[in-house]
């Protein structure tokens, strides 16, 4: 068990004990509670091993400051300028910025693209900006209707302002 008060995904002690291993290059945080996050950093700090916030910019706001070295980001697939403002703010210490992108850009598409379903929502935006040919998912996976495909578009547009495809 961790450090921390919630039971860890991972326990720590096994953590540290594979970062000091060269073939393990590192572990990736998805999720609550941050204690783990939090345990897992501080136990590796020594060891040539990454810690990485998966899926969210605001959580790697808590874990750069104390040793993560990168997060994966729910943007960057389709805005990577704005995953990189972020990370540069961030990493020159004006995290007041670093904030302000979180609120401005990634708490309103995240609530709007879980409640409409992460995987196809990422698959419209990504589609909405010329990165795919379409927006259907594999079967057995459920693609967005039309419906929400648009709706997605407005979503898009509300929050980044008007989309445009990218030029390959």
């Amino acid at each position: 068990m961790g450090l921390g008060a919630w039971q860890d995904p991972y326990p720590v002690d096994i953590v540290a004990e594979l970062a000091k291993r060269p073939q393990v290059a590192g572990i990736k945080n998805d999720g609550p509670p941050f204690y783990a996050y939090y345990d897992i950093i501080r136990a590796t700090a020594d060891e040539n091993f990454a810690v990485i916030s998966g899926g969210q910019m605001r959580n790697f706001m808590f874990g750069y400051p104390i040793g993560s070295t990168a997060y994966l980001c729910t943007i960057a697939p389709f805005r990577p300028d704005i995953a990189l403002e972020f990370y540069n703010a961030l990493t020159i210490g004006r995290s007041d910025d670093a904030q302000e992108i979180v609120f401005r850009y990634e708490e309103p598409w995240l609530k709007v693209a879980t409640r409409l379903e992460w995987l196809p929502s990422i698959k419209s935006a990504l589609h909405l900006h010329g990165l795919y040919a379409n927006h259907r998912l594999r079967t057995p996976a459920i693609s967005h209707t039309d419906e929400k495909h648009q709706e997605v578009r407005r979503v898009l547009d509300r929050i980044f302002g008007n989309i445009k495809p990218v030029e390959l």
